[in-house]
């Protein structure tokens, strides 16, 4: 029998996610740690994902006659919308 491919270091289009050693990562913090510390099942949000998703979007809008605005329904952890 053969054994399964292995994953990629780090996940395409998501750089603050990575295996390392077999473990999952989120911008260098083991996966396993957050679950042991926090209990499952837990949701686990990149930080410099988040910040750079909002960067490129102000980017992209900028000289443009846009107002962004962040979707509260989408996502009403208090964590982000304090960050955002």
């Amino acid at each position: 029998m053969s054994k399964p491919p292995a994953a990629p270091p780090e996940l395409p289009g998501h750089p603050h996610i990575a295996y390392r050693a077999g473990d999952l990562m989120v911008e260098a913090v083991p996966v396993s740690h957050l679950a042991r510390q926090f209990g499952t099942p837990l949701y686990v949000y990149s930080r410099a994902a988040i910040e750079q998703a909002a960067q490129d979007y102000l980017a992209a809008a900028q000289g443009k006659p846009v107002s962004l605005r962040y979707a509260v329904k989408a996502n009403s952890s208090l964590a982000i919308l304090q960050l955002l």
